[in-house]
């Protein structure tokens, strides 16, 4: 797994060693319970990040240990604090945290011609365990450089391993334990120099470009090398590139070498029900095609002879089960069945041990019995968390006009026991795991609801595009976009679940609130021009207007957009972009609009603030500074929190009457 990581240039200074010491201990829940508020949220502890491709953490060789980093952000101070623990799996002793300074970075990964793209997910650190496990290696950013950095697990001071010119994206321990191999790309410094002298000539506005982020063309891609440190004498030396591949979510490879894949049945397809393939002492290999390996997601050795592989199932695949295949006698059982969020799991000597977020209950580590499949805590970060008066979380289930299911979960204010026209925030897109702040992470879902509001975190229908077998994302957003067909069927789908709870008598069908990240405001422009139902709406970015995909993307990303089914620039007036375009209805949609925005993004929201501005109607927009599609800052996720709340109380609550809230200050007239 590749730890590529952007290092952000206006990073906190290393945090105070005993201030973040004493941040990220936690105690057991304690005295009488109190409200959720968004300080809670923003700074709660967190393992692992948003969106990890692998388990946030590792297991000692020999099973009996994990190793993993917390992290806890700091509004007042918009910074984090971070530290490697080690959790002994039997006796649940936890270590005193190793701190990590140099602040945070991000996720990062290329496109085509832009190269080092990022949405703002935070990188999580992984620690890795040498092969004797005595040592733990880690990432951590010095000089504004990500190196890697090793500890002796029976404790004493971090070491610096590299010392590299540019950012380590990757790392492995060699198998006798005496190297450790990294990936750089050392050409990227002379790649952004030539950029630099390109300017003195005028830059050639290409498919290089991506406006809204920058003001100059990307640098040009560049290639990825391995070297290798020798421990003990820092020696480097070029690696063979053959060692740098990784086993991804879906193959894994026992300490025999068996390996188990999963795979699409049909060769050449994204999508469609898969199958399981798995070889087994004396070279056979094995094949799993029935319902559970059909929608299997995650795979596992426990030994030798037994593999475990975690699955999608119910209703909208709303649950996820943990299977166990036993290869000598080619039977299957299901250890697990839960509504939970089940990620990145690794085997250990005391179970399948796994990061689980339930809707209540922020992430967390779990052990599951191999055996029997009874789940035991081994780390919650978040005790405090249990004091938290909580109202009641039911999850709910429905489907749209063309039969596609979807599910969610309906949040109830504290000490409501008998819901009836309590004014309604609809948060999207996904429902599955710890109800935070929705997708994206700016509609604090928990501390909204004690305000008084009922709270509907929807999980969007299956993608359109997706409902027929398609050989390349491309084809199936050309679906998807054909005739609007995924906007109007997630439309539908938050109508169906709207409609199910105005039947009930639970929400007042006068005070609904709509937000939107992402796709969830894809949804919300298209349901503010073809449905009255919304009193105010508040999103995380906006819109995909004409202007937006064809000139602010850049060349490149507009031409991905119009070949999927956006209309050109020269179709601007045209009836199409009159069925999706939130400014072409600027005249006739008078909801109050609030858009909270990266400064890398908000060149979307052009057009659309124009086209209100000018008809006079209710829209704000803020923008924040050094963010990305996902806010990294906590001074900034706080207060995009607070100004959420305070939108939907002034305008479903007050009635958009009365003095404005701090956070709403009135708009500078041009």
């Amino acid at each position: 797994m590749a730890v590529a990581a952007l290092a952000l240039s206006q990073a906190a200074p290393p945090p105070q060693a005993d201030r973040c010491t004493e941040r990220l201990h936690w105690r057991s829940a304690a005295g009488s319970t109190r409200p959720s508020d968004i300080d809670v949220l923003v700074e709660l502890r967190d393992i692992g990040g948003q969106a990890d491709v692998e388990a946030p953490f590792t297991v000692s060789p020999d099973g009996r240990k994990i190793a993993l980093t917390l992290r806890r952000a700091d509004a007042g101070r918009n910074d984090f604090c971070q530290g490697i623990v080690i959790l002994d799996i039997r006796s649940g002793e936890v270590s005193a945290p190793i701190l990590i300074g140099g602040g945070v970075a991000l996720n990062r990964y290329d496109l085509p011609k832009i190269p080092d793209f990022s949405g703002g997910v935070l990188a999580a650190v992984i620690p890795r365990w040498s092969p004797d496990g005595t040592w733990l290696a880690y990432t951590e950013r010095r000089d504004g450089i990500v190196q890697i950095m090793r500890v002796a697990v029976a404790g004493g001071e971090p070491l610096q391993v590299t010392h590299s010119p540019v950012d380590v994206r990757d790392f492995s321990w060699s198998k006798d334990g005496k190297e450790i191999e990294y990936a750089t790309r050392p050409d990227d410094p002379s790649a952004a120099q030539a950029v630099i002298e390109e300017g003195k000539d005028g830059y050639r506005f290409d498919g290089r470009w991506m406006p809204e982020w920058r003001f100059s063309p990307f640098p040009r891609p560049t290639a990825t090398r391995r070297f290798a440190v020798a421990l003990s004498s820092g020696a480097i030396r070029a690696a063979d590139a053959a060692t740098a591949g990784s086993v991804g979510p879906g193959s894994a490879i026992n300490a025999s070498g068996f390996e188990a894949r999963i795979a699409f049945r049909t060769t050449g397809l994204i999508n469609g029900p898969k199958f399981i393939t798995a070889s087994r002492k004396g070279g056979e290999r094995l094949e799993c095609r029935d319902a559970a390996c059909a929608k299997a997601r995650q795979l596992w050795w426990r030994d030798e002879r037994r593999l475990l592989f975690s699955s999608e199932t119910g209703p909208a695949d709303s649950l996820t089960e943990i299977v166990s295949w036993d290869l000598t006698t080619n039977k299957r059982r299901r250890l697990l069945l839960t509504s939970d969020r089940v990620d990145g799991c690794r085997p250990s000597a005391e179970g399948l041990v796994c990061a689980v977020e339930s809707s209540t209950v922020p992430r967390r580590l779990m052990a599951i019995d191999y055996d029997t499949g009874a789940e035991r805590e081994l780390l919650d970060p978040n005790p405090e968390w249990r004091a938290i008066a909580l109202g009641e979380v039911r999850r709910l289930h429905w489907k749209n006009d063309i039969g596609l299911e979807s599910f969610g979960d309906l949040v109830l204010p504290p000490g409501v026991t008998k819901a009836a026209g309590l004014p309604l925030v609809v948060v999207g897109y996904q429902s599955r795991g710890f109800l935070r702040g929705g997708t994206g992470d700016l509609f604090p879902i928990f501390p909204l609801a004690a305000r008084g509001f009922a709270v509907l975190v929807y999980t969007r229908p299956a993608f359109f595009g997706y409902l027929k077998p398609v050989e390349t994302q491309a084809e199936a957003d050309r679906r998807g976009f054909e005739g609007w067909a995924d906007k109007k069927s997630g439309a539908s789908s938050i109508l169906a679940a709207i409609a199910m709870l105005e039947k009930e008598g639970v929400v007042d069908p006068n005070r609904i609130g709509l937000t939107g990240f992402s796709d969830g405001v894809d949804k919300a422009t298209y349901l503010l021009i073809h449905h009255n139902v919304f009193r105010a709406v508040a999103m995380a970015g906006c819109c995909s207007d004409p202007l937006m995909v064809n000139a602010s993307i850049g060349p490149y990303l507009a031409k991905v957009a119009t070949a999927a089914g956006f209309p050109a620039y020269k179709d601007r007036n045209s009836e199409r972009v009159r069925e999706y375009s939130l400014a072409a209805n600027a005249a006739h949609v008078d909801t109050p609009i609030l858009i909270q925005s990266a400064d890398r993004e908000y060149m979307h929201s052009l057009e659309v603030e124009a086209a209100f501005r000018q008809e006079g109607k209710p829209l704000s927009l803020y923008v924040f500074p050094d963010e990305y599609h996902i806010f990294w800052q906590p001074a900034h996720r706080r207060a995009a929190y607070a100004r959420n709340i305070d939108w939907f109380e002034y305008h479903l609550l007050a009635d958009g009457k009365g003095p404005l809230p701090r956070s709403l200050a009135p708009l500078v007239q041009p």
